[in-house]
């Protein structure tokens, strides 16, 4: 019986820091031509008039998401399915 080879689904993983948005974000390919995935933990900066100055957000992939790399389907809070 064939075996999966480790890792052979992901296409490609990556991280960016860009200071200029004070902001990390990871990249996960599953080896589908529309992109990646990405989650962006960023700061709101602290001259900004919210409650929120100063404070880290994270921006996470969706169900229905405007460009989504594949679909998701959700099993539990924080948790889905990848694909159909």
């Amino acid at each position: 019986m064939p075996q999966a080879v480790p890792l052979s689904w992901c296409n490609h993983a990556g991280v960016t820091a860009d200071e200029s948005e004070d902001s990390v974000t990871v990249h996960i390919s599953v080896g589908d031509p529309r992109g990646a995935f990405t989650f962006t933990v960023r700061r709101v900066p602290d001259d900004t008039d919210s409650v929120l100055a100063g404070r880290l957000l994270m921006h996470v992939p969706y169900p229905d998401a405007p460009c989504g790399h594949r679909p998701l389907t959700p099993l539990h809070d924080g948790t889905y399915l990848i694909g159909s």
